[in-house]
């Protein structure tokens, strides 16, 4: 059996590194994905309580919602997060742009870790 360089050792660490790395972003940007779905939602439902909706529209509201990012199939094809904006924008006639959260300070999500 032939002894592994310091050359493989290292390369083969830089690989799986690498990979491991690739998948902690990509659950981080999952986790990220689906909280911003929540709060957006939080929010609409926010909007429907300050208008007088009942539960039962808000919750129907809700599976509207799921069932659009289960299967965004509007136009007869599946669609990208891209092309559901461009159709929204412009079958409303709405600027998405205009979405401008306030978000909290470093410190502040810090002092909220701490807490939770």
């Amino acid at each position: 059996m032939r002894a592994r360089s310091l050359k493989d050792i290292t390369k083969q660490i830089k690989k799986e590194t690498a990979e491991q790395i690739q998948e902690y972003q990509y659950q981080i940007y999952s986790q990220i994905s689906a909280e911003v779905f929540r709060v957006a939602f939080a929010v609409i439902a926010t909007v429907m309580y300050r208008r007088g909706r009942s539960e039962k529209y808000v919750q129907k509201l809700l599976d509207d919602f799921v069932s659009i990012l289960e299967y965004p199939c509007v136009l007869g094809h599946q669609l990208t997060s891209d092309e559901v904006k461009e159709f929204v924008c412009n079958h409303y006639n709405i600027d998405l742009s205009k979405i401008s959260p306030i978000l909290e300070t470093k410190e502040e999500m810090e002092e909220r870790f701490k807490h939770e």
